[in-house]
C-alpha cells in the first residue's frame, strides 16, 4: 500500500490507499503511450496507432473535480461521503477514500461510489437517503438509481446535496501542458 500526497484544498480530509489494480488491455503508440483499444490516434502524441497491444497498469482515467476544490485522480474505485467506508463484500481495490463537508447531512456517511471497468467509469448511488442527480452536458439532469452502475463521461456533473458536486475531467496526462 502505497500513501500519496494530497491534492485537497482547505479543511477537507482524504484517505488515499493505493494498490495495485488490475492491468487493462491498451493499443500503444509508437512513443509508447497507451491508449483504450478502440481508438486510432494517441490520445498523447496524436500518432496514428499501429495494432500493437500490451497489457498496462490502468491510468487515471479522468479527474474528479469537486466543488470544495479538491481533484482526484480517478485510476480505481472511488468512495464519496461524509464518512466514506469501504463497503462490506466490497472490491479490495479501493484507490480514494474521499471525505466531503455536510453540515445539513444531506451526504450520506458513504454516499456515491466511482468504478473503472476497463477504460470506463460508472458512478453508483450507495443507497443514500437523498440520491445522486447526474447532470449531463445537454441532456435533462436524472436521478441516478440506487445501486445501479450508470456509464459517465467528460463533462458530467454529479450533485450529492448539501451543494457539494463531482465533475467528471480531463485526467492530468490529458490536459494540455502549460509553460
Amino acid at each position: 500500500t502505497t500513501l500519496l500526497p494530497s491534492t485537497w484544498t482547505g479543511q477537507e480530509s482524504l484517505t488515499r490507499q493505493v494498490r495495485q489494480c488490475s492491468p487493462v488491455r491498451a493499443s500503444i503508440c509508437p512513443q509508447g503511450h497507451a491508449n483504450p483499444p478502440e481508438i486510432r490516434d494517441c490520445l498523447t502524441c496524436s500518432q496514428p496507432l499501429t495494432g500493437m497491444f500490451s497489457y498496462v497498469r490502468r491510468p487515471a482515467l479522468a479527474t474528479l473535480t469537486l466543488s470544495t476544490g479538491a481533484a482526484i485522480e480517478v485510476a480505481g474505485d472511488v468512495v464519496v461521503g461524509r464518512a466514506p467506508q469501504v463497503q462490506r463484500g466490497g472490491d479490495p481495490h479501493i484507490v480514494a477514500l474521499v471525505t466531503v463537508p455536510s453540515p445539513q447531512h444531506m451526504v450520506s456517511r458513504s454516499h456515491l461510489i466511482l468504478t473503472t471497468s476497463g477504460w470506463s467509469i460508472l458512478a453508483q448511488d450507495l443507497g443514500s437517503s437523498n440520491g445522486t442527480v447526474l447532470a449531463r452536458p445537454g441532456a435533462t439532469p436524472v436521478l441516478l438509481g440506487s445501486g445501479m452502475p450508470t456509464p459517465v463521461f467528460m463533462g458530467d456533473l454529479m450533485d450529492i446535496g448539501d451543494g457539494v458536486t463531482l465533475r467528471i475531467d480531463p485526467p492530468a496526462w490529458l490536459r494540455p501542458q502549460s509553460g
